[in-house]
């Protein structure tokens, strides 16, 4: 799926994971009981039932309290079920365990099945243990799951002309925190007040609210330390929304996309897979429109996305567009360039493939000079006649939907209408010389 193979961050892949991946109904043989914690010593199991023991802490190895832990099981290799128990009334309730005042906590499971344990405190970021397997009359001790403690961050959101954005969804997140994602969205309150309260306290994060029906307006990289935030949702910033939407996470992958380009400008230097050095100073590109497709060959999405490059590019060709692609490989410079050469000929790109390097954050900004924030594979900068950047995305979801993929073609041609619509007798920033890999 392209809004899984875009993301470079594990979060956001295990939420688009937990939407995707419809689990069947869990069998009713197996049983989980919550039992209090008790000093390592005294944990015991009969041998019919085995023990799941562990705790959680901080950064600090410090045992943390009153954090619930909750249980999951492999029965046969395919999918994972909560694990559950039934209550006096005869209901399934999925099992949570609270942690004592040193942190600890224990499990008791059914033997013979493969479990897992996760945090599930709203207080905390979650935290997850590997496969382990329950052998009756043993504990199994699982590692210290390390959490950290989120801050609650407050504000309001007001429409251009003052009018609250009353009642209205919105969601949040930040690079490794994205609890809106997916699911029922909160709502503000009717003088358009917000909470977001499971942010990391050093990292900033993006809101998104939702002015009409699929249509979105997101304010990226606030800080997590505001008192109180004030937002203003201008028509100018909206964006429209594919119908389905919501079943992809796709608002919240957008608004957590924060890559740009400092002073609207980006310079590199880089040699093509026949070792031709190209960047943008050249004339080739004077007054014209320019793509510039960030991608790797391991990346879904950046496949999912040539096609509709090379139809852009027999479209809009004459019209003065550019496209340029930017490939970031994995392992040794004769293994990169192998890649990249064997993307070419499985895509049939028929526009220039340049080789970036290694794939690292800090490697791509600094290889691409002016580029800021990266947060994905691929991005996509659209660069107008006057060398200015118009606009940078993240994320390219065709494969998802067929209302994901009209929403894409709909998308790239607007943005390529708004970089050939720029002027080229506009003033252009001096030459900057672009890193070599």
């Amino acid at each position: 799926m392209s809004l899984l193979a875009m993301a470079v961050f594990a979060p956001l892949a295990a939420i688009l994971l937990s939407g995707c991946d419809k689990a069947q109904e869990p069998p009713t043989n197996t049983t989980v009981t919550q039992q209090t914690p008790q000093p390592s010593g005294h944990l015991s199991a009969s041998p019919n039932k085995a023990l799941l023991a562990g705790g959680v802490v901080d950064k600090g190895g410090n045992g943390v309290p009153e954090v619930r832990v909750g249980c999951w099981y492999l029965p046969h290799d395919d999918f994972e079920y909560p694990a559950e128990h039934v209550d006096e009334h005869g209901k399934h309730v999925q099992v949570d365990a609270l942690t004592d005042a040193e942190g600890r906590y224990e499990i008791t499971v059914e033997p013979g099945v493969k479990y897992r344990v996760q945090t599930i405190d709203r207080e905390y970021t979650p935290a997850g243990s590997d496969w382990y397997d329950a052998t009756g009359g043993k504990r199994t001790r699982i590692p210290p799951l390390t959490v950290h403690a989120y801050t609650t961050c407050r504000g309001r959101i007001v429409f251009e002309d003052g009018r609250p954005a009353a009642n209205l969804p919105f969601g949040y997140g930040s690079r490794h925190s994205m609890p809106c994602a997916l699911g029922e969205l909160p709502r503000t309150n009717t003088e358009g007040y917000f909470t977001a309260d499971q942010i990391l306290p050093e990292e900033p994060f993006s809101l998104f609210c939702l002015p009409k029906k699929n249509i979105m307006c997101s304010w990226k990289l606030l800080d997590p330390k505001s008192a109180n935030i004030e937002l203003t949702a201008r028509p100018a910033d909206f964006v429209d929304l594919p119908s389905d939407w919501a079943t992809f996470g796709t608002a919240s992958a957008l608004a957590l996309s924060t890559a740009s380009a400092k002073d609207s400008f980006i310079r590199f230097s880089l040699d093509d897979l026949d070792g031709n050095r190209v960047s943008l100073d050249q004339p080739r590109f004077k007054g014209k429109a320019v793509i510039v497709a960030i991608c790797g060959s391991w990346c879904g999405g950046c496949r999912d996305e040539v096609p509709y490059l090379m139809q852009a590019k027999r479209k809009y060709g004459q019209e003065g567009l550019e496209i340029l692609r930017i490939n970031f490989e994995r392992g040794t410079e004769e293994q990169q360039l192998a890649a990249a050469r064997e993307f070419a000929r499985q895509t049939g790109a028929d526009y220039p493939i340049l080789l970036g390097g290694s794939t690292e954050l800090a490697h791509v900004m600094s290889v691409i000079v002016g580029l800021e924030n990266f947060s994905g594979y691929p991005t996509t900068i659209f660069i107008g006649r006057n060398g200015h950047v118009t606009y940078v995305r993240s994320g390219f979801y065709a494969s998802c939907s067929k209302a994901h993929k009209e929403w894409e073609v709909a998308q790239l041609s607007m943005h390529i209408r708004q970089a050939l619509a720029t002027t080229a007798s506009a003033s252009q920033k001096p030459t900057q010389k672009g890193t070599k890999p």
